[in-house]
């Protein structure tokens, strides 16, 4: 029994206990679902680039010291403010000024050294440069006329050998031309009486026929005009061999063409008698017409014409003695005045001796311009004098102006407004001079202009890209908590430096609102403003998923037990915050992921999302360096 009332106090205990864990979990149960749930809300949305920097003058000056010599007074230290003209420091002057008498003197011994020696330098150059233009117009004058010889024996020569090469021409020709009249002369009554004989034959045979014809027809008359064909035919042929002859001869120039035309006329007027040798045959053995009579008369009228023409060719051979007669008369001229133009080399030999004495006399002139020239040697001696003597103001001159350049730069001022950064040199020291050509010297101080500062920042590999030149940029300084100065991105450097296994690019940002307690040296913390939205609609980037390529949310639909996946279009992003530009309306509400988190590849902590290697830890990466130095 005691047993059993055990076992029940315990069951009521148990049961109890089981009671009050459920209803203390039941108001944590609660507040977890309302922490899981997050509202689509519009408001304004700033991304920023944090970096660190220093503050640097845009304009620094070292203010030099000239001149030379022991500092005497120095009224600047560092971070004194000067203005432009203000005093900086004083240059014992005392050494300066005899180094200037000692420098003048030298000066003027050396400006007189230098025109004594032009003096004499002149004086040679005048006497030697008049020897010299006399002795040059000498051999102008010799070349000339060695000129002139040289072109009357080209002259002279090139005319004497064309007259003896055209009195040569004429020879060779009229002896060209007696041959071809003594030819001519030869041949000529041979051929011309063969001529006539022809023709009388001609003439002869066809008086005959025509008898014939008149007489009419017989057996005897028959054979007769069959005769005198053939002996036509005879005469044709050695018509033709003749012409044959007398072409040959005529290639050669041994014949006229008046003898190749009567050649051609023989054959001509023979081929025509046996072409009436042969009609006469026809016509007795065919019988006698009255139009082979006229025809028989025709030919009668054209042998008695050729013979006519061969008698006056006749008459020709008396022209051809009178031909050849002239022929040699001709030919004794041209050998008179190949014999007179070959006299004419006579001259020749005259010519070429003036051309010679030409050439000596230009030879004698040349060598009387090498004499004077020989003077120039004595003047080039006294102009190197000169040179020497001008080489030697010139430096005694540049030490008078350094001298002088020191003498008046002992005191120094400030070129500009500014602030002195550092000091150099302390009273007493003494400093080497500068020179004025090259304007250089021993600083003094260096003088920064801060009216005109920037921000040399470096920023994080991971935040580079998204900045760029012309972006804003808030700037605070921790002496100066509450003063809002402005700046912007003028130039991003592109080789970065490591620091600490974090590679870092520096950025050079101008200051904007200069303030009047800023310093040159001081730690600013600048925030690069790369992106500003207003009035947009914002979600805790967490309620995002990028997993498997879509960006999408959970949205709460009232009375669904599981919420509903709705793509979205995001925006700017701080990886706090996320713009949406499309997908949900403002007042929607999205599930968060839970506590224990969705996180891994292809989850809401995948690239780009809350958990480990997405946004959120380059945005802690990125909030915990711009909080450190």
């Amino acid at each position: 029994m005691k047993r059993w009332i055990g076992i029940a106090i315990l069951v009521v205990i148990v049961a109890g206990g089981i009671w009050w864990f459920i209803r203390s979990r039941a108001p944590e149960e609660e507040e977890d679902a309302e922490e899981s749930i997050a509202t689509v809300e519009r408001g304004d949305l700033r991304v920023t680039v944090a970096a660190t920097g220093v503050l640097e003058p845009l304009t620094t000056v070292e203010v030099k010291s000239r001149s030379g010599g022991e500092i005497k007074e120095l009224y600047v230290d560092a971070g004194d403010f000067v203005k432009a003209g203000d005093l900086i420091a004083q240059l014992d002057p005392t050494e300066l000024e005899s180094e200037v008498e000692s420098a003048s003197a030298e000066v003027q011994g050396a400006s007189a050294r230098v025109s004594q020696a032009r003096f004499s330098a002149d004086a040679s150059q005048e006497q030697t440069y008049s020897g010299i233009d006399e002795a040059r117009a000498g051999v102008a004058s010799a070349r000339a006329r060695l000129k002139q010889s040289e072109a009357t024996l080209s002259q002279t020569r090139e005319t004497t050998e064309q007259a003896i090469e055209q009195a040569r021409a004429r020879v060779v020709s009229a002896r060209a031309n007696l041959a071809q009249a003594k030819a001519q002369e030869a041949v000529q009554p041979d051929l011309t009486q063969a001529e006539i004989r022809s023709a009388e034959a001609s003439l002869e045979r066809a008086k005959q026929d025509l008898a014939l014809l008149e007489a009419g027809n017989r057996p005897q008359e028959i054979a007769q005009a069959r005769a005198r064909v053939t002996e036509s035919e005879a005469v044709v042929s050695n018509a033709r061999t003749e012409l044959a002859r007398t072409e040959s001869l005529h290639s050669k120039g041994y014949v006229s063409d008046q003898e190749l035309d009567a050649a051609r006329r023989s054959v001509a007027t023979a081929e025509a008698q046996l072409t009436s040798a042969r009609e006469a045959l026809s016509l007795s053995e065919a019988g006698a017409r009255p139009q082979d009579i006229e025809r028989a008369r025709a030919a009668v009228r054209q042998a008695e014409a050729a013979l006519q023409s061969a008698r006056a060719q006749d008459v020709q051979i008396e022209v051809r003695s009178r031909t050849r007669e002239a022929s040699e008369a001709s030919l004794a001229e041209a050998e008179a005045s190949l014999r007179t133009a070959e006299a004419q080399r006579k001259q020749i030999d005259v010519r070429e001796g003036e051309v010679e004495a030409a050439r000596r006399a230009v030879d004698q002139a040349e060598a009387s311009l090498d004499r004077a020239e020989s003077g120039r040697l004595t003047a080039r001696a006294q102009r190197e004098s000169v040179a020497a003597a001008s080489a030697d103001l010139r430096r005694a001159q540049a030490s008078l102006q350094d001298v002088e350049y020191n003498f008046t730069h002992t005191t120094i001022t400030a070129p500009r407004d500014g602030v002195v950064l550092t000091k150099h040199v302390e009273e007493g020291t003494v400093v080497p001079a500068g020179t004025a050509a090259l304007a250089e010297g021993t600083s003094i101080i260096t003088l920064a202009d801060i009216t005109e500062m920037y921000v040399m920042a470096n920023v994080d590999e991971v935040d580079i890209s998204r900045v760029q030149a012309g972006q804003p940029v808030d700037i605070s300084v921790e002496t100066l908590p509450n003063e809002d100065i402005c700046g912007e991105v003028e130039k991003i450097f592109p080789q970065g430096a490591s620091q600490e296994n974090v590679v870092y690019f520096p950025v050079r940002i101008r200051v904007l609102d200069l303030h009047p307690d800023l310093r040159p040296g001081m730690t600013v913390d600048a925030s690069i403003i790369t992106a500003e939205r207003e009035g947009i609609l914002l979600v805790p980037d967490s309620a995002i998923d990028r997993s498997g390529g879509e960006t999408a949310v959970e949205v709460v639909v009232e009375g669904s037990e599981e919420p509903q996946r709705r793509p979205v279009e995001v925006g700017v992003s701080d990886f706090i915050q996320t713009e949406i530009i499309s997908g949900v309306e403002e007042g929607d509400r999205l599930a968060l992921p839970s506590a224990a988190g969705e996180s891994g590849p292809g989850g809401r902590g995948g690239p780009g999302g809350p958990g480990p290697g997405g946004g959120a830890r380059r945005a802690t990466r990125m909030i915990g360096r711009a909080g450190g130095r």
